[in-house]
């Protein structure tokens, strides 16, 4: 696995050697994925929500919901979730979430830049403490220059925003389930370790 930082982002690129990709089954099944030592368990991330006495509301893009199937895959997230947008279109990004038209046509709709946006959107949208948004390729087919097993992820919370850019690489970014499935994780990881920076701050 490589780690670099790019623009303010932090890049990482994964083989599948470094996740345990086991297809659809994976979507309600025990999450076996981990990045830099941490399990991307939505428990854990409810658990650290809870802790911060957080609310969370999720937009999703390449993952199509699969974020908030995983948080509310949890007993009792409705304590701390409230709810998400599934903001496919580019016209749902900058109409409901109010990602700004310049930022897509200057940076496209894989970009660190959109998935920022989107999460500031989310968070605003529904005044939940936290926005978590995901954007990228799921494939097979490239898209806007990228290609599949691409992925921006970015949360906005009371201290700012983090965007991160993963990309998955090998076989396994051909299988458009698979990608989605570790893209969602990877999205939950992100949450998780920014919901545990904000342990150390309070």
């Amino acid at each position: 696995m490589l780690q670099v930082q790019h623009l303010g982002a932090t890049v990482v690129v994964a083989t599948a050697a470094d996740y345990d990709i086991r297809g659809p089954a994976m979507l309600c099944g025990s999450l076996s994925y981990r990045q830099e030592g941490t399990a991307m368990d939505p428990a854990q991330a409810g658990a650290l929500l809870r802790r911060l006495e957080y609310t969370l509301a999720t937009a999703e893009s390449l993952t199509g919901g699969t974020v908030g199937a995983q948080i509310t895959s949890v007993a009792g997230a409705s304590d701390y979730y409230y709810g998400g947008v599934i903001a496919y279109a580019p016209f749902i990004k900058s109409s409901l979430l109010n990602v700004p038209q310049e930022v897509i046509d200057a940076h496209g709709t894989v970009s660190e830049e959109t998935v920022t946006a989107m999460a500031a959107g989310v968070r605003d949208l529904f005044g939940a403490s936290v926005g978590l948004a995901t954007t990228g390729v799921a494939g097979p087919d490239a898209l806007e220059g990228h290609p599949a097993g691409t992925l921006f992820v970015a949360v906005a919370d009371p201290f700012g925003a983090r965007a991160e850019q993963h990309t998955l690489d090998g076989p396994a970014r051909l299988d458009r389930a698979a990608v989605i499935t570790w893209a969602a994780s990877q999205a939950i990881g992100l949450l998780i370790r920014r919901l545990s920076d904000a342990t150390q701050i309070r």
